[in-house]
């Protein structure tokens, strides 16, 4: 009994090993998560998040921007400031206005893409903003509070 018990839990670390070293290594192709936030195509899983002016998206956001003072380069700018030092920036740039980024998970390196845009509005500028994770169907809020902790940390 304690042998087959040995044997159950070498299986299940060597599996894990396994699966963090598949996750960690996929590939992030640019063409496939590099996309637009005003157009995009929701997952219908409840591990995606929208934030974008009313009117912009043909949804409904799930957090609605919020218009800031000026232009729209300056506010990605300051974004790109606060999201650059925890994620990997996959595509775009400030100057394009419009960035993706990748964010993986400590321990099992699940990737979780959030492609932002800005857009000048009436009064200043605001973002688009479209965060999901690549597996799974939940990410138990992990993506709403990523890229509501980054909204606060703007202008601060």
């Amino acid at each position: 009994m304690k042998r087959v018990l040995i044997w159950i839990v070498g299986i299940a670390v060597v599996a894990t090993i396994a699966a963090a070293i598949f996750f960690r290594t996929a590939s992030d192709d640019p063409a496939v998560w590099h996309v637009d936030p005003m157009t995009a195509e929701r997952t219908g899983n409840p591990n995606d998040y929208i934030v974008a002016p009313k009117d912009v998206r043909k949804d409904a956001p799930d957090r609605t921007a919020e218009t800031r003072p000026g232009t729209a380069k300056d506010l990605l700018f300051q974004f790109d400031s606060i999201a650059a030092p925890s994620s990997k920036r996959l595509a775009g740039s400030v100057e394009e206005g419009w960035i993706t980024y990748v964010q993986r998970t400590m321990l099992m390196g699940y990737p979780d893409y959030i492609s932002v845009k800005a857009i000048e509005t009436d009064g200043g500028a605001a973002l688009v903003i479209y965060s999901r994770s690549r597996y799974g169907r939940s990410d138990f809020g992990v993506n709403k509070d990523r890229i509501d902790r980054w909204l606060a940390q703007i202008g601060q």
